[in-house]
């Protein structure tokens, strides 16, 4: 095709370029041919018809009386064929006959052989395109600028040539999760059927969204009967910490009222608790199982947590976070001597054990602490520990708490609008 093309452009190009000249010698043959024609000179008028002829590129040309009586003819190629020019004989105003004269074309292969590396590279070019367009598996290890999609992630190279260097987010410097679960001591969710349960638990989850929303929290997983988790990122441990404990406060509220709600509408319905722990240098599934243990050992409605000492201390010191209260440690005793002496008296299934007065110092039975373990003791509880005892959160300081509630109105506000609408419709 691009050979065609290439032949059939020469060819034009030429035949515009002879038009000038093929005019130009028809109408010199004519005038020097005009007396010899008045004068019925056949010798000359052969003559000059043999002389013409021998001009370069001029394939064949003819001289003819009106009368046809006389006619001379010459060129170099009578039998090819050209652009043929033509021009009158006149004399005087008189007409006398007919110049013609047929002019030389540009060869097919003249004009390949002046083309020929033009021509092998397009072939090529058209070879490997129609081979990619229909083998494009074997020009996958070609690697052609224009014909390779763009990299997922941008890239530097250093000056030297070095391996590419993929640019990375670096890590949050601090992380808190946040993990709720249900108060379902009696194995309530196992007895109901699941259409029902999954009704309660897509409530808790639109709860839990607008919460994590409001606090920048991202839910990791959506509200089943394990609970959920909610993980808070940043580069203070301290807001981190407050977002978690702000966000749990107001799902706490919000699930309270939803329970509220649906146990008056004599619907099915469980309490929640919640616990937050912070991550540090553990690994996440290590705090996720110590968090989700804490949030069991909870009551309804309660907010456990266990930080570091040293993101604790300023929650215990402050004048509006006093209200963190540790959990009893003997609830924790009674219930391992409860697991290990079931049959015991006093230890039933249900019943509290009571408190049991310890004896003072030194009585017979109870082993005398030494000056050395003291001592030792006394150096254990000077070195900081990593991780404080769980605290149960009785309430945020003031303003928090008016934020809050007020955040609970808007979103209960909103929900009502919203069912009122799908009433009607």
């Amino acid at each position: 095709m691009h050979a065609l093309l290439l032949v059939s452009g020469a060819r034009n190009e030429v035949a515009r370029a002879q038009q000038p000249v093929g005019a130009l010698l028809a109408g010199q043959l004519a005038g020097n041919a005009a007396p010899l024609l008045i004068n019925k000179d056949s010798v000359g008028l052969g003559l000059l018809a043999d002389r013409f002829g021998q001009t370069p590129g001029i394939l064949s040309l003819k001289i003819t009386a009106l009368d046809a009586r006389m006619s001379a003819g010459g060129g170099n190629a009578p039998t090819l064929s050209g652009p043929v020019f033509k021009a009158p004989i006149v004399l005087e105003g008189k007409a006398l006959g007919e110049a013609q004269v047929t002019l030389a074309g540009p060869a097919s292969g003249n004009i390949l052989r002046a083309n020929g590396i033009p021509l092998l590279a397009s072939l090529l070019m058209h070879l490997l395109f129609g081979s990619w367009l229909i083998w494009p598996q074997r020009f996958r290890a070609i690697r052609i600028p224009i014909l390779q999609p763009l990299p997922p992630r941008r890239r530097r190279e250093d000056h030297a040539g070095a391996a590419d260097l993929v640019i990375e987010a670096p890590p949050p410097a601090a992380t808190v999760f946040l993990q709720l679960a249900l108060e379902d001591s009696k194995g309530l969710l196992q007895r109901v059927n699941a259409s029902t349960a999954d009704q309660m638990l897509v409530i808790l989850e639109k709860l839990l969204l607008r919460s994590a929303r409001l606090y920048h929290g991202k839910v990791m997983h959506a509200f089943g009967p394990e609970g959920a988790t909610v993980k808070f990122e940043g580069n203070d441990p301290a807001a981190c910490l407050q977002q978690a404990l702000s966000c749990g406060r107001l799902f706490l509220s919000l699930a309270d009222a939803a329970y509220l709600q649906r146990r008056t509408a004599k619907l099915f319905a469980l309490p929640v608790k919640a616990a937050i722990g912070e991550r540090g240098e553990r690994g996440e599934g290590e705090v996720l199982d110590e968090i989700l243990q804490l949030a069991r050992r909870g009551s309804a409605q309660d907010l456990l947590l266990t930080v570091s000492e040293t993101l604790a201390e300023p929650l215990k010191s402050g004048k509006h976070l006093v209200s963190l209260d540790p959990l009893p440690v003997i609830e924790t005793v009674n219930a391992e001597r409860e697991s290990a002496n079931p049959d015991e008296p006093g230890t039933e299934s249900g019943e509290a054990t009571p408190d049991i007065a310890m004896p003072e110092d030194g009585l017979s039975g109870i082993p005398v602490v030494s000056e050395d373990s003291a001592d030792a003791s006394t150096a254990a509880a000077e070195e900081p520990c990593v991780h404080a005892a769980p605290w149960r959160v009785v309430a945020l300081p003031e303003e928090d708490e008016a934020r809050i509630q007020a955040q609970k109105q808007q979103i209960l506000e909103r929900r009502k609008a919203a069912v009122a609408d799908t009433a009607a419709v």
